[in-house]
This record gives C-alpha cells, structure tokens and sequence, in this order.
C-alpha cells in the first residue's frame, strides 16, 4: 500500500467514524446495532497507522485523528 493509499483510506474511514459517534449521541439505539461494523473500522484504522509507521518511520499526527490528510 502506497502513502497516497493510506491517506486516502484513512480519510473515508474517519468520516466513517465520525458519523459512528454522531450517530451514538444522536440514536444511541441505532449504534449500538452497528457496534461490530464500527469495531471493524476501528481495527482498519489500527492497521492503516501501522502501514503509516512502517512507511514513513513515524506516528501518525495527532492532528489527523480529528482533520482529515489533505491530498
């Protein structure tokens, strides 16, 4: 997987989980019925910061965990 990839990947993901704790506070009901999808894209986005790490020899910021990676 490319760095461009990753970004990429990263960014639809973490729109994912946005609408996931939106949806938690708005319809806690309706959340937890997706709580193993939201799980999944949790351990997605585990593994795009190790592919992160062993691309670039660096953590991902902490800014991208709220704002998206520009492209």
């Amino acid at each position: 997987m490319t760095l461009e990839e990753i970004k990429v990947k990263w960014n639809e993901n973490l729109r994912r989980i946005k609408k996931a704790e939106k949806t938690a506070e708005d319809k806690p009901e309706v959340f937890m019925k997706f709580m193993s999808e939201f799980h999944r894209i949790c351990r997605v986005m585990s593994n795009l910061m190790y592919e992160y790490k062993c691309i670039t020899g660096e953590e991902i910021a902490e800014q991208y965990f709220e704002r998206e990676f520009e492209i």
